[in-house]
């Protein structure tokens, strides 16, 4: 009998699994094992997909990748956009049930970049992306080489420099913090003492203008130091950095032996930019910053500042701040580029090094009646002397030799057919500016250039929307009196997305633009030119009206759908500088 039960019982259990080999399995819900061979690459590099599932017939593809896949396989997916890419997969099986597996791959994009003040060698680099000046965790960060050079992920944020060894000198700069504004990504970038200003100008587009530096040079990417001898305009750009350099550094060593606090320079840059600035925005014209009376005024600025922020900082006696003044006042006319690489070295390095001790005696009243000679009656002795060198080298260079050069304005240009050395010559320049009242626009007009009467103009997106997702189109009208002429092909764009020009009339132009992907495409700060002509090359006070329109995205809100038209007028004013060459 138990053997006969134990039959019937086995028979159930077959019959049993039978059941659930036709029904039961057919409604297993399918399976997915889905991975890559790299979570982060740099934009333009490949990555490995791949999947596994079971139960499926079939899979599709979403987010940053599309299409029908076969229920398993690998495919290599090349990464063109920075930041987070979603790729996402579903396999369906045949009962319509289906598996679901996501994964993200970082985009970087790795740029270079050089470190100049002379090339500097071990200073920290860092990304600031909150904007403290101090390289937070997660904040990426690295050193430069021996050739000041250096290599980042790119991030929103402000680049920074501190510190490190003049490579030309060997002199120490551990004083020296240098930045750059990241408005956008570029594969080269520059770090140095004049992008360190842009750090700080509430309208970045005015510091060429208020120092007087050739529109054409884009600071973020140019190398002075390797470029100084390649023209005037880079002679003049080379000194004008080394300058504004020993200007901070001199100031930011004075306070540092008044407090103790061994901070870097930022602070320094930050009052030599808001002095340049105002006194460019009321004179609206170039700033003499080898004068006594704008370096009195940044003396004073930094003192003042130190004063409210730093509670270490004792306010100086009067006498050391005259001390420094003075040396500051008499050292930095002498700082330029010389007819000899060694001479214009032992210049810099008597900055780096004597003119910094003597900054620190100043600072804590040690500056004796010889010193105070020395700076106020014969610098150029002094700095000879220091650096064995006859004073003679160390005159102004008074002649340059032009070779069919054009010698070009802050604004404007003017082309001389000279072959002959010029000496103590008083040339007539025909400056360009546009000029308007309102310094916070979603669209500017700047770095206007004059090529034998055709003229063209930048047009800048406000790096404030580079962070609006949603910002994907924009309108843009240009309206402009008789003196104008705008050409048939007024505006030329280099970004990406559809643009379609209707061109009004002579006086009249409008541009829109729109990002085919329906998002943000903007990473320069330049992204098209408008061309146009002047009746009279020597008519002013012309006035040009432009419209503009952001859809997608507003200063003060992002999930906006469309900025409001801001109406601004510009002004070009036409007038005559008298440069003694």
């Amino acid at each position: 009998m138990k053997k006969i039960n134990l039959f019937i019982l086995t028979l159930f259990l077959a019959s049993c699994d039978a059941g659930i080999g036709t029904g039961f399995l057919s409604k297993l819900l399918p399976t997915l094992l889905f991975k890559t061979n790299s979570i982060s690459t740099q934009v333009g590099t490949g990555v490995t997909l791949t999947w596994v599932s079971e139960n499926a017939n079939s899979c599709s593809a979403s987010g940053a990748w599309s299409g029908t896949k076969e229920p398993s396989g690998t495919e290599n997916i090349v990464i063109n956009m920075a930041g987070q890419n979603e790729f996402l997969l579903t396999c369906t099986g045949t009962s319509n049930k289906t598996a679901f597996s996501s994964l993200v791959v970082n985009g970087q994009k790795i740029f270079t970049g050089r470190v100049i003040d002379g090339y500097i060698r071990g200073a920290k680099v860092y990304i600031d992306q909150n904007n403290n000046f101090s390289n937070d965790e997660n904040e990426p960060s690295t050193f430069t080489d021996n050739e000041g050079l250096f290599q980042l992920q790119y991030e929103h944020g402000t680049l920074i420099s501190e510190g490190g060894v003049d490579i030309i000198t060997g002199n120490q700069i551990d004083k020296l913090a240098l930045s750059l504004p990241l408005y956008g990504y570029t594969e080269y970038k520059t770090v140095t003492p004049l992008t360190s200003l842009l750090t700080f100008f509430e309208n970045r587009i005015n510091l060429n203008l208020a120092l007087g530096i050739d529109n054409s040079i884009d600071l973020s990417n140019t190398d002075p130091e390797a470029m100084k001898n390649d023209a005037p305009i880079y002679s003049y750009l080379y000194e004008k950095g080394n300058q504004v350099a020993i200007l901070a550094l001199g100031l930011q060593v004075f306070v540092d032996e008044q407090s103790g606090d061994n901070k870097k320079s930022e602070g320094a840059f930050n009052s030599i930019a808001s002095i340049l600035e105002e006194k460019y925005l009321s004179l609206n014209q170039q700033v003499n910053i080898e004068s006594s009376d704008f370096i009195e005024k940044v003396v004073d600025h930094f003192i003042n500042l130190n004063i409210t922020e730093s509670i270490n900082f004792i306010k100086p006696t009067e006498n050391s701040v005259a001390n420094l003044k003075n040396i500051l006042s008499s050292t930095l006319p002498v700082i330029e580029l010389k007819s000899n690489e060694d001479i214009t070295t032992a210049v810099f390095n008597f900055s780096t090094s004597v003119l910094m001790d003597d900054i620190r005696k100043a600072a804590s009243n040690q500056f004796d009646s010889s010193l105070i000679n020395a700076y106020e009656k014969g610098v150029t002795s002094y700095i000879a002397s220091s650096q064995n060198l006859d004073e003679m080298d160390l005159s102004p260079n008074t002649e340059l030799n032009f070779d069919n050069l054009s010698i070009v304005s802050p604004n404007g240009t003017l082309v001389m057919d000279n072959e002959t050395s010029i000496s103590n010559t008083a040339v007539f320049v025909n400056n360009f500016n546009l000029v308007t009242n309102d310094s916070s626009l979603p669209i500017t007009l700047s770095n206007i250039a004059n090529n034998n009467g055709q003229f063209t103009a930048d047009i800048i997106v406000n790096p404030s929307f580079y962070s609006f997702e949603r910002l994907s189109a924009l309108e843009v009208n240009f309206n402009s009196s008789e003196g104008i002429v705008l050409n048939p092909e007024s505006v030329k764009l280099d970004i990406f997305g559809h643009a379609f020009n209707n061109n009004k009339g002579n006086h009249n132009f409008s541009l829109v633009w729109i990002s085919p992907v329906a998002l943000n495409t903007l990473e320069n700060k330049k992204i098209g030119t408008l061309n146009f002509q002047l009746n009279s090359i020597n008519q002013s006070n012309i006035d040009l009206v432009v419209e503009s329109t952001l859809i997608g995205g507003e200063r003060n809100s992002i999930n906006s759908k469309e900025s409001g038209i801001d109406t601004t007028t510009y002004t070009i004013i036409s007038n005559q500088t008298e440069i003694n060459i």
